[in-house]
């Protein structure tokens, strides 16, 4: 007996799911997503409850039951979408990463408040599954529709995820949340507009105009992702060329030694490949804080250089990469030398004081403690017949000989005070 193959449209929409699964897979580190397959809702829910209670005694108590509709929401939404993650561990994907976000989230508050808030917000588009959920039985043309909610939801887990397992992301928090805000706006919608397809498709005397829905729908949102991706890199190229014309530095020298080096490694090719395979690298090239640091150590010669060079375009390759590189060599001055103080004082945007650039004023002001300090001693001085002036001009050559150290000075005042 031959087995039936399953309708076309449960196919295409179990490889959808896979597809999404797939992409929060490769996202989201082994090591923390290992026991995602044995999580239930009911963890999840522990975990926050748990969350909660560590918060209360860190008096930064956050109200996770907030989050009691999302749960909810998934649960009706899991018997939906159950029949398509048969066999597969697809399903527990939709809720567990929400227990791993959540915990890293929670060491800094602002961010754990705002990813509540956002999974609240799709709590509402799932709240229409446990009121339609037994008029959504045997309905395979609605699949498609419940594909979105899934890939949707683990969109967003992806999003949550990267931004807050990126270097420096509590530093960077509020001015990196916008970009992360307007991803997460763009799901929403999504969701929402599908969430009134599902609606006119519950009502029977809607069916033809369900059908026209879903059709304007799939193509508005293939364009909506594209139209994000395009926003995005747009912002990207706009805040880095900012911040370039911001900080007054020509780059024009680093084009040319990065070229340089990476022509080297492209004259010769695989003797730097082996970097990106060793566990070092690969440790280094994962998107977690666990190693943030690469160090290449080797004599002269040895080709740091040229194989720094290959990492970084292996790093400009990835659409997921975003490369900040600066290469110091002594052979280009510019390389290792920058105006600081001007830069600096362009960071601060306030008032900065360079001793370096104070030596007349250090030099008064050496030359007024010696004074002081040479009054103390007049008495015995004037006992070696030293005039007031000679005193001045003690204090005089003292500040001149100092050229703005001050501790220059000391050794002779204090050998002078015994």
């Amino acid at each position: 007996m031959s087995l039936k193959a399953p309708p076309p449209t449960i196919s295409a929409s179990r490889r959808s799911i896979e597809r999404a699964f797939k992409d929060l897979e490769r996202t989201i580190s082994p090591a923390e997503s290992r026991d995602f397959a044995s999580t239930t809702l009911d963890d999840v829910r522990h975990a926050a409850i748990e969350l909660e209670r560590q918060l209360a005694a860190r008096q930064s108590l956050r109200n996770t039951r907030r989050l009691e509709r999302l749960f909810m929401g998934l649960q009706h939404y899991s018997k939906v979408i159950d029949v398509l993650c048969n066999g597969t561990d697809y399903l527990p994907w939709i809720w567990a990463p929400i227990k791993l976000i959540l915990k890293i989230s929670s060491d800094y508050i602002e961010a754990f408040e705002r990813i509540i808030t956002a999974y609240s917000q799709i709590a509402e588009s799932l709240g229409r599954f446990q009121l339609l959920e037994r008029s959504f039985d045997g309905q395979p043309q609605l699949y498609p529709v419940f594909v979105i909610y899934y890939a949707d939801i683990l969109r967003f887990h992806k999003a949550a995820y990267k931004f807050i397992t990126r270097r420096s992301w509590k530093v960077l928090f509020m001015t990196s949340w916008g970009r992360f805000e307007r991803e997460f706006d763009a799901i929403i919608e999504d969701l929402t507009r599908h969430g009134e397809l599902i609606d006119k498709e519950a009502n029977a005397h809607h069916i033809v105009q369900a059908r026209a829905a879903r059709e304007e729908l799939q193509s508005w949102r293939a364009k909506s992702l594209e139209r994000l991706a395009q926003e995005q890199k747009e912002q990207t190229a706009r805040q880095m060329q900012g911040v370039v014309t911001w900080l007054r530095f020509n780059d024009s020298g680093q084009i040319v030694l990065f070229d340089s080096l990476a022509k080297v490694g492209e004259k010769y090719p695989g003797t730097t490949g082996w970097v990106l395979k060793s566990p070092q690298t690969a440790s280094w090239l994962r998107p977690t804080a666990d190693c943030p640091f690469l160090w290449l150590q080797g004599g002269p010669g040895t080709g740091k250089s040229v194989i720094a060079a290959q990492l970084l375009s292996f790093l400009g390759a990835s659409k997921y990469s975003l490369v900040i590189r600066h290469f110091c060599s002594y052979t280009n001055g510019a390389s290792i030398h920058r105006d600081s103080p001007a830069i600096r004082a362009r960071l601060s945007r306030k008032s900065l004081l360079s001793l370096a650039e104070e030596k007349d004023r250090l030099r008064q002001a050496i030359m007024r403690y010696s004074e002081l300090r040479l009054r103390a001693m007049r008495g015995k001085l004037l006992e070696l017949d030293i005039s007031e002036d000679a005193m001045q001009r003690i204090a005089t050559e003292i500040g001149e000989r100092a050229d703005g150290n001050s501790l220059a000075s000391l050794p002779f005042l204090k050998y002078r005070a015994y």
